[in-house]
């Protein structure tokens, strides 16, 4: 089965730097590319951008998802057997022209983002433009929930957990959660986007912690006018991921702080840095969001606090300072759920099984195997 993979952003950059490391790297955020080739299948990248001008377009009229990769793959649609985007919204045309009959190929999605509300103009546009998706394999029941109630066919969604490549996610408790232990114990709070960090430094004004924010260069905090508390440490600079993961390995906690953001579309913000922290044993705060298909509370790993809500920042926080057997044991569950579900072996499994059965009834193209394509 030949099978193209489409995204929001470049993929063929993130095998690009893999290759650099000789594919001794995390590739979770390559959506399965590697173990899929190894499924009976040659899946191969689009490449992101080739017509800049349509790119420009697609920026302005959203509603079409990305016209530059979609116009591409309508020309050369017949070298595969399935459509994979690892972004439904990208796909919005190729969906809509699947819908009307005017697309053959089969179309598999991933989602994790959904209108905010529930209005006639958010459930006319799920209908014409993602409702023509062959399968839409949803990272959160409540997602999967949304777009039922938003008119798709319940026949058609599908849940799927996503998570780290595991193997380089090394599972140790450090020392500053052990019993009588003098190291001093810090929180971790990683991550970039839609980050509400000044309500968690405004929390540790009064918590007795060290607190390392490690925002990937992108935090826009402004520390000029009002400097930091001198529990915080703020690491601006882009670091690299085996730096980042001793972080993860050492920190008492992670902290994910998310904004309450009113743009027009739910989404699964936090996932990445939850899914690092439970490949890593941690005990995990953050702010709730339902989309990112984990509840913390249930599977004993964290605790959710309510947007903006800097009480209950400082009581959480001090909770688990003050409970680290606690602690302890959610780092242990933690790590136990990614083993068990939330790893990319399990997501590419899933993945391959659902591209496998939508293809099921179309005549496959001739299979040509090749090597991963690491250039462009």
């Amino acid at each position: 089965m030949r099978v193209v993979l489409i995204n929001n952003y470049d993929l063929l950059d993130i095998l690009d730097a893999l290759k650099q490391e000789k594919g001794d790297a995390p590739a979770q955020h390559l959506w399965g590319y590697l173990p899929l080739n190894n499924q009976r299948m040659s899946v191969e990248i689009l490449p992101f951008q080739k017509y800049t001008y349509l790119k420009k377009i697609s920026k302005k009229l959203k509603i079409f998802g990305d016209l530059d990769q979609q116009l591409r793959l309508l020309m050369q649609h017949k070298r595969y057997d399935v459509i994979y985007s690892a972004h439904h919204l990208t796909t919005l045309l190729l969906s809509f022209l699947r819908l009307v009959g005017l697309f053959s190929k089969p179309i598999v999605a991933i989602a994790y983002q959904a209108p905010q509300e529930k209005t006639f103009f958010w459930k006319l546009f799920t209908k014409v433009f993602i409702a023509g998706n062959d399968k839409i394999l949803c990272l959160s029941e409540s997602l999967r929930q949304d777009l039922e109630e938003f008119g798709v066919s319940k026949q058609k969604l599908e849940l799927i957990e996503w998570g780290t490549d595991l193997k380089f996610y090394e599972f140790g408790a450090p020392s500053n959660r052990s019993p009588g232990s003098k190291a001093q114990p810090f929180i971790l709070s990683p991550g970039k986007t839609y980050r509400d960090y000044p309500t968690l430094i405004e929390a540790f004004q009064s918590v007795d912690c060290k607190l390392i924010i490690c925002g990937a260069g992108a935090t826009h905090l402004d520390t000029s006018s009002e400097p930091l508390p001198t529990n915080v440490t703020l690491i601006e600079d882009m670091i690299h991921w085996k730096k980042l993961i001793k972080l993860y390995q050492r920190a008492y906690a992670v902290a994910i702080p998310l904004e309450n953001s009113a743009n027009k579309f739910k989404n699964a913000i936090g996932l990445t840095a939850l899914t690092e922290a439970m490949a890593t044993g941690n005990a995990i705060v953050m702010t709730r969001n339902d989309y990112v298909g984990i509840d913390l509370e249930k599977e004993g790993i964290g605790l959710w606090v309510d947007p903006n809500d800097v009480n209950g920042w400082h009581n959480a926080m001090t909770y688990l300072l003050e409970h680290p057997e606690i602690t302890r044991e959610m780092g242990r569950r933690s790590r136990r759920l990614a083993e068990s579900r939330f790893n990319l072996e399990t997501f590419s499994s899933k993945l391959a099984n659902y591209l496998w059965q939508t293809c099921s009834g179309n005549q496959p193209s001739q299979l040509v195997r090749h090597k991963p394509a690491f250039r462009r």
